[in-house]
């Protein structure tokens, strides 16, 4: 049984996997916190035996905004390879785990700069609580939420912005490394090449909404930061070699 993130199901189905679809089957779509948690909560107790997986976010998303919250799972049940088009991610026997330790809890001004104190090259798993006034409700309602985006400062000096998920700010994902394809996504698992991400470190956030006549948020937004570490003991790069799959083709289409 397989699964494929973040969409391309048309590709998988037409290279003739058994397909084995998470709840909310695609991770553009997973939204709210129950659909994201249900994703999350689909690997802990039915992880397929493969998964094929990609960085493919939309409408200039941070990547780890589509399913992120999943990220930790999928990192420390499955071996990743690298095939051409997908990685493969095969289950693991005996699952891994991983751990958050607190590094700070505060209330951040739109605005206002946030240090992210990662020196130390661990990851950094945040939580970032958009809390919507009354008006912002409203408007939600009548036409979509707000947009507020995620400007990043990288360590290098680049400055990029992201637009934010609001729920899944909220339920958590990984906020640096930045995980701008899927090669960043298989650096994160083996510690041997997890240095190529030193350019994706970020060194300052700060959250941007954009400008409107009427507050839609509440300006003092809590933000958590913690280190994500992961435990998996990794097999040898003989047995990393992927299991006999048909990895989907992007140029492939179902019939009819």
């Amino acid at each position: 049984d397989t699964d494929i993130y973040p969409f391309e199901q048309s590709a998988l189905l037409a290279s003739g996997n058994r397909y084995s679809p998470r709840p909310e089957f695609q991770s553009l779509t997973a939204y709210t916190s129950y659909l994201i948690q249900r994703n999350v909560d689909f690997l802990k107790q039915s992880a397929p035996k493969t998964v094929f997986f990609d960085i493919a976010p939309i409408d200039g998303r941070l990547a780890a905004f589509e399913d992120g919250a999943s990220w930790p799972e999928l990192l420390t049940r499955y071996d990743i390879a690298d095939p051409s088009h997908f990685l493969q991610l095969d289950r693991r026997d005996f699952p891994g785990s991983y751990l958050t330790t607190p590094m700070l809890k505060t209330l951040l001004d739109f605005e206002e700069p946030l240090r992210i104190g990662n020196d130390d090259d661990s990851m950094i798993w945040a939580h970032i609580d958009l809390q919507q006034t009354l008006a912002g409700r409203l408007l939600t309602a009548l036409t979509k939420a707000p947009i507020v985006n995620l400007e990043a400062t990288f360590r290098d000096g680049r400055v990029r912005q992201y637009r934010i998920l609001p729920a899944a700010a909220a339920a958590g994902f990984l906020l640096s490394p930045v995980v701008e394809n899927r090669f960043d996504f298989l650096a994160l698992q083996r510690p041997e090449i997890r240095a190529y991400l030193s350019k994706n470190r970020i060194k300052t956030i700060r959250l941007l909404p954009q400008p409107s006549i009427i507050p839609a948020y509440r300006n003092r937004v809590p933000v958590t930061l913690e280190r994500l570490r992961l435990k998996v003991v990794l097999p040898s790069p003989q047995a990393r070699l992927p299991q006999a799959r048909q990895t989907p083709d992007r140029n492939a289409r179902t019939r009819g």
